[in-house]
Formats: structure tokens, sequence, C-alpha cells
């Protein structure tokens, strides 16, 4: 008795550890047997928090302030599978979201929007952009209340192709929709999109990237990664630094016809010009041993970060992250953040207060995540899934106050929960 009256108090220090920063996870979303639902998104507007998941209908769960929770209808979804990732954004003080919709048979596809407020009233749906038809949709806001939306639609010269597309909702109007890249063989599905508070874009595909400077048009894709730097493996992630200048980061190899036993996490940055500086490697590993694209963010002061993870022996994977040491400049090591048995998802990164960024992933049966600041410090592993179990596809947003969020899924794809850390 008295030995373990004795280890008590290093329990007690000991157990807060795991769980230490991030609040109890709340449920929002159960499912029956069936289809599981897809991977949430999250958005924060004002003091709230809106999860999106889609199932037999796309839905949404503000939880606001106080802990209250509303759960509200969107839309339905393509086919009533729920198949589908839905795009989010937070602009003029109302949450959106846009997602891909079809009936089955002979119908195309086509892309719905909607736009509510947190705690208000039903969602509104919003007239799609053109003719409206078109897959992959993602949303992102722009300045004054307004969003941009890319997609990629089908075109026909010779061959079927894709191309990816835009509009701009101004005024609650969309503009014409317009065509993002000349080249449509290097178009990918996953597109990453990203904006900044003066109203700057950037959108990735394959080796191209295209930016937006506030009030003028897009560049229609500069070459971020020319030939030369090898064959890409994934598709690319996107952010934008302070005053608007683009980084994308993608995972490559060696020229094809070259003996490919290494792989790297590829970055190239913008310059004033708006052309892309050569490619710069933020690491190195052996090749095929990286599921899936990076994961990228930018600091408060301008740093780019990037996670992804790596597949080690024996079924075993490695959360995985580096940053710059300066805009711009040389990459630190990269470093483990953690091992995952399980990983569902690639990582989730978000940047915070003063120089730092989050990085959230599936780990074990767990969601956890860890602080990288300045110089690549890294701060404990933190288990934002609490007692649920079978969590992954972790989605991360910056909420007021300091806070951040982060929704997932448990169980299996049949649970989405969401926690908020408040530092």
């Amino acid at each position: 008795m008295r030995r373990a009256l004795a280890a008590l108090p290093l329990l007690l220090v000991m157990a807060p550890a795991a769980l230490a920063g991030w609040g109890p996870p709340r449920t929002v979303a159960t499912s029956p047997p069936g289809p599981p639902l897809s991977p949430p998104s999250v958005v924060a507007t004002g003091g709230a928090v809106s999860v999106v998941w889609s199932g037999a209908q796309v839905r949404a769960a503000d939880l606001l302030p106080g802990g209250r929770l509303r759960v509200r209808t969107l839309g339905p979804t393509y086919d009533s599978l729920g198949s589908e990732t839905v795009s989010v954004a937070s602009t003029g003080g109302r949450a959106m979201a846009t997602w891909m919709h079809a009936c089955g048979g002979n119908c195309p596809f086509t892309l719905r929007v909607v736009r509510w407020t947190p705690g208000g009233g039903p969602a509104r749906r919003l007239p799609p952009p053109g003719d409206g038809v078109g897959v992959s949709p993602r949303i992102a806001a722009l300045p004054g209340g307004d969003a941009v939306v890319v997609w990629q639609r089908v075109v026909y010269s010779g061959l079927p192709g894709t191309a990816t597309a835009y509009a701009v909702l101004a005024g609650g109007r969309w503009s014409d929709p317009g065509s993002l890249f000349p080249d449509t063989g290097t178009s990918q599905y996953d597109l990453p999109l990203a904006t900044d508070a003066a109203g700057a874009v950037v959108v990735g595909s394959g080796r191209l990237a295209t930016t937006r400077r506030p009030g003028a048009g897009f560049d229609r894709g500069a070459v971020a990664f020319p030939d030369g730097a090898g064959t890409l493996a994934t598709g690319t992630a996107a952010a934008l630094r302070p005053g608007g200048r683009a980084v994308v980061a993608a995972i490559g190899s060696p020229d094809i016809g070259r003996v490919i036993d290494t792989w790297r996490i590829l970055t190239a940055s913008q310059g004033a010009s708006g052309a892309f500086g050569a490619p710069v490697t933020a690491a190195t590993f052996p090749a095929l041993s990286v599921t899936g694209p990076p994961a990228l963010a930018t600091t408060t002061d301008g740093r780019a970060v990037a996670a992804w993870l790596r597949r080690l022996d024996g079924g075993r994977f490695q959360a995985m992250a580096a940053a710059e040491t300066a805009p711009g400049g040389p990459w630190t090591p990269a470093r483990a953040l953690g091992t995952a048995t399980r990983p569902v998802g690639r990582p989730a990164i978000v940047a915070g207060r003063a120089g730092t960024v989050t990085v959230a992933w599936g780990q074990g049966a767990h969601v956890v995540s860890r602080a990288i600041g300045p110089g690549g410090r890294l701060g404990p592993t933190e288990r934002a899934s609490g007692r649920l179990r079978g969590c992954g596809t972790p989605a991360l947003a910056r909420a007021s106050g300091g806070r951040t969020a982060v929704a997932f899924a448990c169980d299996g794809g049949r649970r989405i929960a969401v926690a908020i850390r408040s530092r």
C-alpha cells in the first residue's frame, strides 16, 4: 500500500502530460452501419468552430461560444456515398463550404456551394459559378466577405482531359470562370489552394503554380518545378508568406532513367518578380518510403514548415517535419515527431502565434499533435482525441483568442469529433 501511495504523485504528474493543452474531445456525429463518414474539415468563424463532413448528406456542426452545439444539413453528396472531403472557408463572418454532387446515372458532376452563419438560420445554397459542372472544388476566403473557388473541369482537345478553372465571388456574384493553367497534362485533383488577409492567392497543380496579387489577375501558371528537378512522385502543397509570395512543396525523385534510390522533399519560393527560384531540397529519404504529398504552412515570420509521413520497416510509420531557418533559407534537418503503427490520412498543419505551427496526425488509435517553434524547436506530444479510439484524418484550424481547433474521425469513420486547445 505504501509503495502504491508513493507512486501516486508520479502518476498524477504524468497522466495530464498526454492530454495537456487540448480540451476534452466533443463528438459531433455518429454513423449507423454502412459507408463511413468522410474525413472532416474544420473552419473557425468569429468565436465559433464549424466541423463539416459528408455521409448521406453534407452536414455541419457549429460549436458556439459557451459550448453550445448546433448541427445542420448543408445538402446532398455525390451519389449519397459521402466519399468526398468537403472544402470550407470563413469569410465576412460566415462559413462557406463546397463539394461535388451528382445524382447518379448520366447526371454530370456539379459543384455545390453553401454559406451560413454559425448559430444562425439555415444554410443558403448559392448558384454555382458558370455552368456549375466540375469536380474536386476547393474554396478559400478573400477580404470583404468574398471568396475564390477552384475546380477541375473536363475539356476536349482531341482526347478528353482536365483543366483547372476558377471563379471569384465578389459582392454576392460570381465572376465568369477562367482557366488557371495552360497545360492540361499537369493538373491534379487534390488542388492546393491558399489565400491571405490581403487577398493574395496561390494554386498549385503538378509542376505549375499560379498566383494572384490583390487587385490583379492570375499569372497563368509559373513553373515551380522544372523538368530538371526530377520526377514528381506526389501532388503539391502550397502556402503564402507575409506579403503574398508563394511557396510550394512536393515529393520528387531523380529523372526517369536514373537509379531511383532516394526521394526528396522539394520546395520552391516565389521572388519579387513573380517567378519561382530554383527548387530547394528540404529533406531526403529512401525511395518509396513516403506516403502522399507533404503538408505545408508558413509561420507569422514567413518561414515555411513541411510535415509528412515516412514508411518504416515492420509496417510502422513516422510523422516527420522540417522547417526553414529563415524565409527562403536553408532547412533544418528533418526530425521525427512520432511513430505511428496505423496512420490514417496525412498530417495536418496550421500556423499559430509567435512563429510556431501545430502538426497533428494519427498515431496508433489516437490523434496527437506537436508544436514546432522557431529553429525547429519541438514541443511535447499532446493527445487530442482523449479517450476516443480508432482516430485519424485530422484537420486543423486557427480559431479566435489564440485557440486551435482539430477535427478528426474515430471508430473507423463512424464518429466525428472536435477538440479545442486554448493556447
